[in-house]
């Protein structure tokens, strides 16, 4: 044996003279292997073996031998000579190849490689499910011969061969066609590939259809520009088309009116047919409604069972009183729900501008001011903004100067509705809500004081209160030992817009003691539409110093589902509205539910569900896996001492725990 046979294994010539050959071979390939029935036999052999080095480790090696010449007239070989190479590296070479192959072929992504000149050379398997070209039909080809849809320009492809010439790769969207005709979008990555001279060899081409992707970012899309129940263009549309219409009738000269609609004694329909029935009624409204506009006019629901027109370009109060009238004679007919019948009427305000409002929040302002109007003349009518109107009645001047006095007369009160662990079924947390104790008029609810405050600036006094107030009850609580973890409280947009806001917050925080941990800020989708960026710097800023922040009445207007991610928010707060869809045959409203639990749980939110009433809503939100639940079902709002007499304290619920 030569040198090179004492290196591959490992043993020197003197030590295995005279040794049976079967030493140098992998114990377990002895028997199985051709080189030694070729020895004994004398004859030629070309093949492959495992061979063992001295330290135990076996490499594969190729042999060619043969026998020596014979010397006598016997059939016995005078003796047989073999060498052999160690083919380890062209193993190791070909299970990568063979790797490579088997991720060419079972990508998920289309994959071409082409020549220097652009011709499709090969294509993996996933490139003919997407284009329903086979390999054979498109060798030979360029992507552009065979994929082109003709609907890039150019100037695209000059983008696109400056960016590969500078930078050897560039990705972006296309649109190609199939084998069938139909054009496809997809993500398009194409790398160059250089030899050492840097000279192009081949284009390697990575896509994925992304058809599925493109729709899905145009229903979130919808989803936060459109009323999911009716499909009607939701307030933030309808404020932006309004907005440019204003700008349009200013150039032009032109008038344009906008009324708003809400349905005469609506909340009698859901409490005695049930939430569906009232949904139902709701998308058939939107129907006759969108039947009686005019091209170019926007119906818009702006929530609840409130609704709203934008009419550009009229000429007269005259057309917006012919619409009006026609919209209040249509009610009229009943609503079919499902073989019921059902009557019901809408009151109209209408304001016209420029001279009813210059700016879209006082022509709104005005126009529901005339709303209220329609209401006081006995509903079923429409009323035009009036001069007179904007001067605020007695009882509105007595109830703003009342209110500037409630918080020096200690008349304000702080209610709290649990929010229960739908897992323990033990109260988790609690949102604080505000009562006025009004001397004479008795307890206000929050909708009849909370809009006056925001219209006169005293929400500002009136918003501190509340929280300072909460957070002073959250920490005697904490000292009393009792299980309440946080307590929410709201926050209008105008508090938000304060650019004092943040230092208030945190100087409370600091006064009363509290856990920043313990309290968290509730702001409504639509307070994020003002001023997204402070917004999200405000949002930002609370959050490092501990304080959560949760997004109320979630899915009714502005951010939607992809508004998330973007926003650094702890809680997602599903709107009542939804929450009654659950029960019977409304899945949309079930889709929509889990579809925000599963985001939310992704980016490590909470999901909080308002509204919860019955036995069978709470199941299936346990079952949706929403984290906590709030409504009527647990408790009503109730002040601080009766809160903790209320069996979700303490006890666990069961069938909560099942």
């Amino acid at each position: 044996m030569n040198q090179r046979a004492e290196m591959l294994l490992g043993r020197n010539e003197k030590e295995l003279l005279g040794t049976n050959v079967d030493t140098i071979w992998l114990p377990e390939n002895v028997d199985s292997s051709g080189f030694r029935a070729a020895l004994r036999a004398g004859y030629s052999y070309e093949g492959e073996e495992w061979l063992q080095r001295s330290g135990g480790d076996a490499f594969p090696a190729v042999f060619m031998g043969g026998g020596l010449p014979r010397l006598d007239d016997s059939d016995v070989a005078q003796g047989y000579v073999a060498s052999f190479r160690d083919v380890t590296v062209q193993h190791q070479d070909e299970a990568r190849l063979r790797v490579a192959a088997s991720v060419f072929e079972n990508l998920s992504e289309a994959m071409t490689i082409a020549g220097p000149d652009g011709r499709i050379q090969s294509v993996n398997l996933a490139f003919t499910e997407i284009t329903g070209y086979s390999e054979a039909e498109a060798k030979g080809k360029t992507p552009g011969e065979l994929l082109g849809s003709g609907l890039h320009d150019q100037e695209f492809f000059r983008a696109m061969w400056s960016c590969l010439d500078n930078d050897r790769h560039w990705q972006g969207e296309i649109i190609n066609r199939r084998k069938s005709g139909e054009t496809y979008p997809e993500w398009l990555s194409i790398t160059a590939v250089c030899n050492e001279d840097g000279n192009v060899e081949q284009f390697i081409g990575l896509f994925s259809d992304i058809s599925e992707r493109k729709q899905a970012e145009a229903y979130i899309h919808h989803l936060a520009y459109h009323d999911p129940l009716t499909g009607l263009a939701n307030r933030l549309l309808f404020n932006d088309r309004l907005n440019t219409a204003m700008s349009q009738a200013h150039r032009s000269q032109y008038l344009l009116a906008i009324m708003l609609l809400d349905l005469d004694h609506f909340k009698s329909i859901n409490d005695s047919l049930g939430h569906h029935a009232g949904d139902l009624l709701l998308a058939a409204v939107s129907q006759r409604l969108a039947g009686l506009l005019r091209e170019g006019d926007t119906l818009a629901r702006l929530g609840g069972d409130e609704f709203a027109v934008l009419l550009p370009d009229i000429t007269s109060h005259a057309d917006a009183a012919m619409l009006a009238s026609r919209v209040v004679l249509s009610f009229e007919k009943p609503f079919n729900l499902e073989g019921r019948e059902v009557f019901i009427s809408t009151s109209i305000g209408i304001a016209v501008y420029p001279a009813d409002g210059e700016n879209a929040e006082l022509l709104l302002k005005n126009a529901d001011v005339a709303l209220y109007n329609a209401k006081d003349a006995g509903r079923a009518a429409f009323r035009f903004f009036l001069e007179s109107d904007s001067t605020d009645s007695l009882e509105r001047l007595e109830l703003e100067t009342d209110l500037r006095r409630a918080v020096m007369r200690d008349e304000l009160r702080l209610y709290y509705q649990p929010q229960v662990s739908s897992r323990t079924g033990v109260m988790y947390g609690v949102e604080a809500l505000v009562r006025w104790q009004h001397p004479t008029r008795g307890l206000l609810m929050p909708d009849r004081f909370i809009g006056l405050a925001e219209s006169t600036g005293y929400i500002e006094v009136l918003g501190r209160w509340c929280l300072e107030t909460a957070c002073q009850q959250m920490v005697e609580w904490q000292k009393a030992g009792l299980p309440i973890r946080r307590v929410a409280v709201n926050v209008s947009p105008r508090q938000l817009r304060n650019p004092d806001f943040m230092e208030m917050v945190l100087e409370i925080v600091k006064e009363t003691g509290i856990n920043p941990n313990c309290l968290e800020l509730e702001l409504t989708e639509s307070s994020m539409a003002d001023d997204p960026e402070h917004t999200f710097s405000v949002f930002s800023q609370l959050r490092q110093q501990g304080i959560r922040i949760a997004i109320d009445d979630f899915g009714t207007g502005y951010s939607s589902l992809s508004y998330l991610a973007r926003y650094p928010v702890d809680v997602v707060k599903i709107d009542k509205s939804f929450i009654d869809g659950i029960v019977g045959s409304e899945q949309n409203s079930l889709s929509l539910i889990q579809a925000v639990v599963l985001m939310a749980h992704t980016l490590s939110m909470e999901t909080v569900a308002e509204g919860v009433e019955t036995a069978e809503q709470r199941q299936k939100l346990i079952a949706m896996q929403c984290d906590l639940l709030q409504g009527y079902f647990y408790s009503r709002p109730c002040p601080a001492a009766a809160l903790i007499e209320l069996p979700c304290m303490t006890e666990h619920n069961e069938h909560e725990i099942r």
